[in-house]
């Protein structure tokens, strides 16, 4: 990683460091809390990727560059996230093409995307530059009023809010770094203004119907990462430690989330970084199993083999034979977008 300010995230892949296939899956990792990557055979080879990122109060706004790769967000991945967010983005270069929720998409240079992460995706990236605002739908939801209508909608290049919005994404990326506290409130006022205006979206003009949810919400989730490591940790501790039913619950976080796979999935993350970290190398795996609340070995390992296609001995080998640049490189930012799409 680039020794970049503390507010920004930065990644460079390309073919002067490392193989292909340690650069795709570097590139994976980064993109691993939206969805899964997949790049052809035939594109592996010339496989390059970069990757900026910032940190704006309660937005996030990025600038990405890649060869040709396929992104996917499954049905139930899209229904597991654990906080929803709005994506939008603006084509520089290239071409993105596929599906977004029902809708049958493609976007050329110019274009403005929107997507959720709750929201199902099979698309390909073919040499795309784009810039990203990112917003938790929880924040947005307290401004404006969604319509299922724009899941997925696309705006042609030239229209006013591709225009409008790409705009003001340059000039977040441009403002000096770190940037002070108060203007980060500035910065995130200023970016629901002008997406609300720009969609043409209705104002809510009075409080959300969920308005308390989601400082509630947001506790529960820092809960859970916080007691990660503990195999007691499971629905019902979670209901105990809020006073909640599981009704309530799982209406607070969002009815399709499924919160037992949700800690399994983070879980299994977190032995996979300790893994590829080469900081427990001389621990035996269900050791590291154990250091994140999965106590019993062989589930772990089954787990593990079903998230990952390997299993952790497999994985722990490859490390010993050398991790490569880009995926040390990708670990950081991977855990730093994880924890900022969680809301902590």
């Amino acid at each position: 990683m680039s020794n970049t300010p503390p507010s920004s995230l930065q990644l460079i892949l390309d073919r002067r460091h490392d193989t292909a296939a340690a650069r795709i899956a570097a590139w994976g990792k980064v993109m691993s809390a939206s969805g899964r990557v997949e790049v052809a055979e035939a594109d592996a080879d010339g496989f390059e990727g970069r990757f900026l990122a910032r940190t704006l109060g309660e937005v996030r706004v990025m600038q990405v560059a890649s060869k040709r790769f396929r992104f996917e967000r499954s049905p139930k991945m899209a229904a597991n996230m654990v906080r929803d967010h709005l994506l939008v983005n603006v084509v520089e270069a290239g071409r993105i093409e596929g599906r977004i929720a029902e809708r049958a998409i493609r976007a050329e240079a110019g274009a403005l995307v929107l997507s959720r992460m709750a929201t199902p995706m099979d698309v390909v990236l073919d040499g795309v530059s784009w810039l990203a605002l990112i917003i938790p739908k929880d924040i947005l939801d307290r401004h404006m009023i969604w319509r299922r209508s724009l899941d997925g909608r696309v705006f042609a290049p030239g229209s006013a809010p591709a225009l409008l919005l790409a705009a003001h994404m340059r000039a977040l990326l441009a403002l000096p770094d770190p940037v002070p506290p108060a203007e980060t409130e500035l910065v995130a006022r200023s970016s629901l203004a002008l997406l609300s205006t720009s969609l043409g979206a209705a104002p809510r003009t009075g409080p959300a119907s969920n308005v308390d949810g989601p400082d509630v919400a947001q506790l529960v989730r820092r809960f859970i990462f916080e007691h990660l490591r503990d195999p007691e940790l499971d629905v019902a501790m979670i209901c105990a430690r809020f006073s909640l039913s599981r009704s309530s619950l799982y209406r607070l976080m969002g009815e399709r989330s499924d919160i037992a796979g949700l800690i399994r999935d983070l879980r299994l993350r977190g032995a996979k970084r300790d893994i590829l970290s080469g900081h427990f190398a001389d621990r035996p795996i269900e050791e590291i199993g154990r250091r994140w609340g999965l106590s019993d070995e062989r589930s772990f390992r089954r787990a593990f083999v079903r998230a990952f296609g390997q299993s952790p001995s497999h994985l722990r080998r490859s490390v010993r034979a050398g991790v490569p640049l880009a995926l040390q490189s990708s670990l950081g930012v991977e855990d730093e977008l994880e924890r900022w799409f969680t809301g902590l």
